[in-house]
């Protein structure tokens, strides 16, 4: 799927074509998280609800953001996430989960919870500076301007938090899955990211 993504968007010759792959986006991390769901050992009541927090905390928080410009700066979002809510597409809850669960479960070996959580939102946020540059040409969402610094900070902090709420209450969790899943987020936006130095023109 992250192959025929990255195809699509690069050698679509029109904005139609690239706005459809880029409108299975969703679909995209929906099968990822039902696949990385299938690797989960640890089913419990406390996992369940702690994931249900994850994201809804994930998805208010960029309501917040959204309206008031006060947490990440000024953005609005496009139609490439789908679905939205309150301004906010509903695959943002889905996206702030898979983040922290695939992380978290690949640093489980990480036995002091605040290294673990500053690993953990050190690698979100790099992940975020991977993206950010390619967010409007993907129809994710929009700035007012430029990035502000502002945005990364915010991501770390949130995640940072994140991260020790879900040590806390998960403990040390594996799942072989997870690591795939986040190797191929890297490899994915850092290849556009490639074609966007050395190639401007593409998704014009």
């Amino acid at each position: 799927m992250y192959v025929v993504g990255l195809v699509g968007i690069l050698t679509s010759k029109d904005e139609i074509s690239q706005l459809f792959f880029l409108s299975l986006t969703p679909l995209n991390l929906v099968v990822n998280i039902l696949m990385l769901l299938s690797f989960h050992k640890n089913w419990n009541s406390t996992f369940v609800l702690s994931t249900i927090f994850i994201a809804l905390a994930g998805f208010f928080i960029e309501v917040i953001g959204v309206k008031t410009g006060a947490i990440f700066g000024n953005y609005f979002y496009g139609n490439s996430l789908g679905l939205k809510i309150l301004e906010v597409p509903i695959m943002m809850a889905l996206n702030w989960f898979l983040l922290i669960y695939c992380t978290a479960t690949i640093l489980y070996k990480v036995k002091n919870i605040f290294v673990f959580a500053l690993i953990g939102a050190s690698i979100i946020t790099l992940l975020d500076t991977l993206i950010e540059p390619l967010c409007s040409q993907l129809h994710f969402w929009f700035w007012q301007g430029n990035v502000p610094m502002q945005n990364f900070v915010a991501w770390f902090v949130i995640a940072f938090l994140l991260f020790l709420f879900y040590r806390k209450t998960n403990g040390n969790i594996s799942n072989r899955y997870a690591f795939v899943v986040l190797a191929l987020q890297f490899l994915f936006f850092g290849i556009l990211n490639l074609f966007r130095i050395y190639q401007p023109t593409f998704l014009h």
